[in-house]
């Protein structure tokens, strides 16, 4: 059943196929096609404007470097911790109590630690290079 079926509709696609005429694009199709696309690109370029402006930077590092030199001078060395007192860190401390690292181990933590905030950096200035010539 399904085979006539199939047979039938082969046929019919081959009688449709046999009497459509053949198309063929008009002459200067791909002249028409490449004026779009050059209009494509001519679209308004998007400018980077980041979210916190270098002066709300600026701001916020003088206002860092204000507090930490106020703490430093007029700081009380005598505060207490306040309620951080009456926690009891014990079990942190007896966790980690019989945990040696090794110098090997100490200095690759702290190369690895250098060099990624070395990369960040150095990545995003590559990548705003390369993404601004696109």
């Amino acid at each position: 059943m399904k085979e006539e079926v199939n047979k039938e509709l082969n046929e019919f696609i081959k009688k449709i196929v046999k009497e459509s005429p053949t198309q063929s694009p008009s002459f200067d199709f791909t002249e028409t096609v490449m004026s779009r696309i050059t209009k494509l690109n001519e679209s308004k370029v998007t400018v980077y404007r980041p979210l916190i402006s270098k002066l709300i930077w600026v701001f916020v590092v003088i206002l860092f470097l204000s507090l930490l030199i106020y703490a430093l001078l007029f700081g009380n060395e005598t505060e207490s911790l306040g309620w951080f007192d009456t926690l009891n860190y014990g079990f942190i401390a007896d966790s980690f109590s019989g945990l040696e690292i090794s110098k090997t181990t100490l200095y690759g933590i702290t190369f690895f630690t250098v060099m990624l905030c070395l990369q960040i950096p150095l990545l995003k200035q590559h990548f705003d290079k390369h993404l601004a010539a696109n």
